[in-house]
């Protein structure tokens, strides 16, 4: 298959991935309302974003495994491809356990949800909704690890499609559990129970593909887990400054100031991130893609990749984001039924930030996809520790506005170190060519 056909089909597979993800935050969040009632519904959005942490677990070997085994396996070098592929998944799988019963011991000897302002949930059943958040979180980590046999393959686009069928039908299902049984604790469960067996079908397809690359207990060993350590470290602080900026808020604002505020200002930037979700339809495509150009050489491959991806990604950007700017307060009442909550200025601010975003994305993605992240990864986590300290002393003062104002400087300070480093991947590339 060609490189423009892989393209295109990968378009394609995660074009259709943004049309589940829009559907399922347009639809989860009036009917978990309407089912809960929104004093539940925001202690279930400041819930959902702890086991995220738990997810770190991985230490960072999953991306790590990911663009190590690309490289390799197109490098015709399988036995080492299959030695890191397996001795990540092996690493993963203690890991997860041992968070997961670290978890449990710590529920039982902690107030969290005195912590953070939690009444509407029972501490009871706010347990059982943790352990189950927490195990759906770990399955989605081990989905990660099954989708680098397709990638490896060259088949991500399946993987892809694969992955956006197991999410549609989950909260699918988990949504109408809502809807009958109002109840919290049955809803964490379906998400549990149908992400299980979207794991299992997504691996046995994989075998019945006769994709060859795939967990073989004799292949760990300790010199593919070294070659992982200092990739992995590099990779551990993108899901450390994500959880930061994204769940890591949401918890904060539930400390400072409310559960109600933090469900809020997560509608305003989901809202706003709509015309991210379009701009990573064309760099997730491009990201495998790049990875087999930079492993064979092919370097002006690589540069015409990112050139297209800019060119593609801005315009539309900028027209979606004038769009959510305009229809921003009507999309926000229509949604979550809380106009008198909604405020202009926020979305514009936060709309700003997201077209920032875009513009960095794509030189993260390159970044990602040639393995040359380890000096950004680090500003990475430090840019997102330090907006975290910013929000912690902005939030009460200057309430959500101001928490936005942090986001937008932490979007521009991470462009231009995205730029920086994309220019070092190019300088290195030009003395290749020579």
């Amino acid at each position: 298959m060609s490189v423009v056909k892989r393209i295109v089909n990968g378009i394609g597979a995660n074009s259709f991935g943004q049309v589940v993800n829009l559907l399922i935050q347009l639809v989860s969040v009036p009917v978990l309302i309407a089912s809960w009632g929104f004093g539940a519904y925001s202690e279930w959005v400041v819930l959902s974003a702890i086991p995220t942490y738990l997810a770190l677990s991985d230490l960072g070997v999953t991306t790590a495994a990911s663009s190590k085994v690309v490289i390799w396996h197109e490098r015709g070098r399988v036995r080492v491809a299959r030695a890191v592929y397996s001795t990540s998944f092996a690493f993963l799988v203690l890991a997860g356990l041992s968070v997961l019963v670290l978890a449990l011991g710590a529920m039982a000897f902690f107030d969290l949800f005195g912590v953070l302002n939690l009444h509407a949930i029972r501490s009871h059943d706010g347990v059982l909704i943790l352990s189950a958040l927490t195990g759906y979180s770990l399955l989605c980590l081990f989905t990660n690890m099954i989708s680098i046999r397709y990638r490896a393959s060259k088949a991500l686009p399946l993987s892809a499609f694969i992955m956006n069928v197991i999410r549609m039908l989950e909260w699918t299902a988990a949504l109408v559990c809502a809807s009958l049984t109002h109840s919290l604790v049955a809803t964490s469960l379906t998400l549990l129970g149908v992400r299980l067996i979207g794991l299992l079908s997504k691996n046995l397809i994989a075998n019945r593909l006769g994709i060859t690359l795939r967990f073989d207990p004799a292949a760990i060993g300790k010199r593919a887990f070294t070659t992982l350590i200092k990739p992995s470290i590099a990779s551990l602080a993108f899901p450390i400054g994500l959880a930061l900026n994204v769940q890591g808020l949401i918890i904060l604002l539930s400390v400072l100031l409310s559960p109600a505020h933090a469900a809020i200002f997560g509608l305003y930037r989901t809202i706003s991130r709509v015309l991210v979700q379009f701009s990573t339809v064309v760099n997730q495509s491009l990201w495998p893609e790049i990875s087999y150009a930079f492993s064979v050489g092919d370097n002006q491959l690589v540069r015409k990749m990112i050139r297209y991806a800019l060119k593609f990604s801005l315009p539309i950007a900028c027209v979606m984001g004038v769009l959510v700017v305009v229809f921003g307060g009507t999309i926000f009442d229509v949604w979550s039924g809380r106009k008198d909550d909604y405020s202009s200025t926020i979305m514009l601010v936060l709309t700003l930030g997201a077209l920032t975003h875009v513009a960095w994305q794509v030189y993260w993605v390159a970044l990602m996809a040639t393995a040359s992240y380890s000096r950004f990864a680090l500003v990475f986590m430090l840019v997102s520790i330090a907006s975290v300290l910013a929000v912690f002393g902005l939030a009460q003062p200057f309430g959500l506005l101001g928490v936005c104002y942090v986001l937008v400087a932490t979007e521009v300070v991470l462009f231009c170190f995205a730029r920086h480093g994309f220019h070092r991947l190019e300088v290195r590339m030009a003395r290749v060519d020579q």
